[in-house]
């Protein structure tokens, strides 16, 4: 049997949430110290426990449990995250970055060595 690790990723979306051990096992009606292995302990939730955390926490469940998923799924999830990968920026079709970036509901964020370019794709409105 594996050694047993603490699953930092938890803890760290627990106290990032607001939130203790105890209070995350109120909300999910479970003993406390079932919550506490699940963070010191590393013990995986059942499926339902995972999905309720998940969304309690506001974070994905291969996030906080990579381990638990199947290595099918596990190369799902990996390959839905990165659409297309271009090597150079100038690869990049000017209408894409144009699209992304009107489209964006929440925040864009981009990481550039030199973004020169960028505010010419901006939409009018976003400038500030």
């Amino acid at each position: 049997m594996g050694e047993l690790m603490a699953n930092e990723r938890l803890r760290e979306a627990i106290l990032n949430a607001g939130l203790t051990p105890y209070e995350l096992a109120e909300k999910l009606g479970v003993n406390p110290k079932t919550v506490e292995r699940w963070v010191t302990l590393g013990r995986v939730p059942y499926p339902r426990h995972r999905h309720a955390i998940a969304a309690l926490l506001e974070e994905r469940e291969a996030y906080l449990w990579p381990d638990a998923l199947t290595p099918e799924r596990a190369t799902q999830v990996a390959e839905s995250e990165v659409l297309h990968i271009y090597p150079r920026r100038a690869v990049v079709p000017n209408d894409l970055w144009r699209r992304l970036l009107e489209r964006a509901t929440k925040q864009v964020d981009i990481l550039v060595y030199a973004g020169l370019f960028l505010p010419e794709l901006l939409p009018t409105s976003s400038r500030t």
